[in-house]
């Protein structure tokens, strides 16, 4: 490991090189982390600190050369797991996570898997991202109403590896789990627009389009094998129909603020997408999730700024079985990798689809990477997504926002005003004890205008009201139609 000490030219890599020694190690013979003496490196912290001290004066490169001549001596002296992760717990509590400036593109924008450059494929250094948009107006809530405890409870922790526990401001991955959860966050920088946005924002507002009624048979061209069932295309006059009633959408949110707007599984085709106009600035709607296209045996979703520029996409995991009788043919080898998207002191966003909610994988995924706002494209009639979503607000604070289709609801029945469409799961507490509350959006009086337009649902959640509600208390929801 010396030997590799040589190759090291960036504090990241350093702590990777630090953490990879501790999990070899750990493997042969686990280190108690509680017998760790802060005392016995006071030395130790100083150097790290200086080199914090240090950035701004001479530069990140010089800076580190003359840290890791230090370092070099300290880690000479006697290689042990100790001394790794010393170095690798002062680092985490004293040098502030910066997305490295090689890595950045156009736009402020750029994607990333890890902090790391070397041993990216046995461990990676991720933020934690402690503080988001979301703890911050929990924090704010509970000193308005100046209460003595927090406002949720705290959320649950899932560690990455057995380093994990042990430190605050980073997630140390091992290799099961890289192998496992293959992810990229795409960045958003303080600098941009919609970074700006947000973190000027005291309310979000969601637009929820459920977009048309119909049988799934009458909107697709449909292949069943024996057990399996593909989309092969969607009928042109349903194609044309949804591309204006897309088109009009779009149109409609420029005179509104609305922060998201999402549609639901399926019912989108690229002919549908490449006719948004295209507009110089960023606005209303912020950030569009295109609910998904169903494309050679691929389930995928895309998010789009208000400009219409594609930000990432993502592909469904889990299949649904149609009819009770077909499953979803999705090809597995091209649906492996999760994205996130990460907005520097917002949070997290993520993307899954339909039943990932009900995926022990795809929930878990969510629970290591820290996901504080997921968004779910749904296409239908059950009632299973909401475990999932009640499961990821109670215990790990994070908004769910399904975002399903009146279409999965025709065939059940005839649709008739007060049917449930979808809902959003929020973090609440009742009592002293954590909970979810659960808001559903309903069939009403826009099945009325139905066949000529979609009049979908405003959602706004008020970070800055509480709202009490049955389930408990969480912040306070404003429904309204579109």
């Amino acid at each position: 490991m010396i030997e590799d000490l040589k190759e090291i030219d960036n504090i990241y890599d350093l702590m990777a090189l630090c953490g990879l020694y501790i999990l070899r190690e750990d493997r042969i013979q686990p280190y108690d982390f509680s017998g760790f003496m802060d005392d016995n490196y006071d030395e130790l912290y100083d150097a790290v600190e200086a080199y914090c001290c240090a950035i701004n004066d001479k530069g990140k490169r010089r800076a580190f050369a003359e840290f890791k001549r230090y370092i070099s001596n300290f880690l000479k002296s006697g290689f042990s797991v100790e001394r790794c992760f010393a170095v690798l717990k002062y680092a985490d509590e004293l040098v502030e996570a910066e997305i490295p400036c090689h890595l950045f593109g156009n736009h402020n924008v750029i994607n990333y898997s890890c902090m790391n450059k070397k041993y990216c494929d046995e461990i990676r250094i991720v933020p934690r991202r402690r503080d988001s948009f979301f703890s911050r107006k929990a924090a704010e809530m509970k000193e308005r109403e100046g209460a003595v405890f927090d406002f949720f409870r705290k959320s649950r922790k899932c560690t990455c590896s057995a380093l994990d526990n042990e430190i605050l401001n980073y997630m140390i991955w091992d290799k099961e789990k890289i192998e496992n959860f293959p992810f990229t966050i795409y960045y958003f920088s303080e600098k941009h627009s919609i970074t700006k946005h947000f973190l000027k924002s005291e309310k979000l507002t969601f637009a929820i389009i459920p977009f048309i009624e119909g049988e799934l048979e009458d909107i697709f061209g449909l292949y069943f094998g024996t057990k399996t069932f593909e989309i092969q295309n969607m009928n042109p006059f349903m194609e044309e129909k949804l591309k204006k009633r897309y088109q009009e959408i779009h149109k409609k949110c420029e005179g509104i603020n609305v922060d998201f707007l999402i549609f639901p599984e399926m019912l989108m085709t690229e002919g549908i997408m490449k006719d948004t106009v295209k507009r110089k600035d960023f606005g209303s709607p912020w950030l569009v999730i295109n609910g998904s296209i169903w494309k050679n045996l691929v389930n995928k979703s895309y998010l789009m700024n208000g400009k219409g520029e594609q930000v990432m996409s993502y592909c469904k995991k889990e299949p649904f079985v149609y009819k009770d009788l077909y499953t979803e043919h999705l090809d597995r080898t091209q649906n492996l990798e999760f994205s996130i998207l990460e907005i520097e002191k917002f949070g997290r966003i993520g993307i899954g689809i339909c039943k990932d909610l009900v995926s022990e994988k795809v929930k878990m995924f969510h629970k290591y990477i820290g996901t504080n706002l997921l968004f779910i494209p749904a296409y239908t009639d059950s009632m299973d997504l909401q475990s999932g979503a009640g499961e990821l607000s109670r215990d790990y604070n994070c908004i769910v926002v399904v975002a399903n289709a009146c279409s999965a609801l025709s065939h059940k029945s005839s649709c008739s005003e007060g049917k449930r469409i979808g809902f959003i799961s929020l973090p609440a507490k009742k009592n002293k004890d954590r909970t979810e509350g659960i808001v559903a959006y309903h069939q009403d009086r826009c099945r009325e205008a139905c066949n000529y337009c979609c009049a979908g649902k405003l959602i706004t959640i008020d970070f800055n009201q509480k709202g009490v509600f049955d389930f408990g208390i969480t912040y306070e929801v404003e429904k309204s139609a579109f």
